[in-house]
């Protein structure tokens, strides 16, 4: 069973992905819900800079891969903000909806083409480290980590995967492939 918002039990697992509750820092849009295009949201990812941490919020278009800028803290203790993963998932709702171009609007928020895109590697956290997520493009490279160490990233691997069917989509090492199932390895993933 996933994590989800609420720490209630629920028989939801009956029910189609696209009518169940989205887990906590993932949810996949399609283009009849609403979503400007197929979207996959992954939230509550951040990136190390020398002098502080840089939530962002991601969105994964059929196009482009957008980098939403939600706040930045300090690595001292005495100028770190609480409460940085709530701010970025509530901001992560309100901006799901909205067309690339008005999010771009923002100059802090930047995006990547997925033609630009050579590969995209997770790895899965442990009890001493954060889950890891790098977007390597020729242009540039980006490493960002989950906020929560236990934050499943193979669901997120095996979305990626059937959304960008060319593209090279690593899951602890090993390729995913999106066309076949959600094939990790040689391990089917439980659907």
């Amino acid at each position: 069973m996933t994590t989800r918002e609420s720490s209630r039990e629920d028989d939801s697992c009956d029910l189609p992905l696209r009518d169940r509750e989205p887990p906590i820092g993932h949810d996949v849009r399609s283009a009849d819900e609403g979503a400007p295009e197929a979207r996959i949201w992954a939230s509550q990812w951040y990136r190390i800079t020398p002098r502080s941490f840089v939530q962002t919020e991601l969105f994964f278009d059929p196009q482009r891969v957008l980098f939403i800028f939600v706040d930045e803290s300090y690595k001292s203790f005495l100028l770190r903000k609480d409460g940085r993963e709530d701010r970025a998932r509530e901001l992560g709702k309100s901006y799901r909806e909205r067309s690339a171009q008005v999010l771009l609007a923002d100059k802090r928020h930047e995006e990547s083409s997925i033609e630009t895109l050579e590969t995209i590697a997770l790895r899965s956290g442990s009890w001493l480290r954060k889950p890891k997520l790098e977007i390597v493009s020729g242009e540039r490279s980006r490493t960002l980590y989950h906020s929560s160490r236990g934050h499943d990233v193979e669901e997120l691997a095996t979305s990626l995967a059937f959304q960008y069917p060319s593209l090279e989509v690593r899951c602890d090492g090993e390729r995913v492939s999106g066309g076949d199932g959600g094939v990790i390895g040689d391990v089917k993933k439980r659907g």
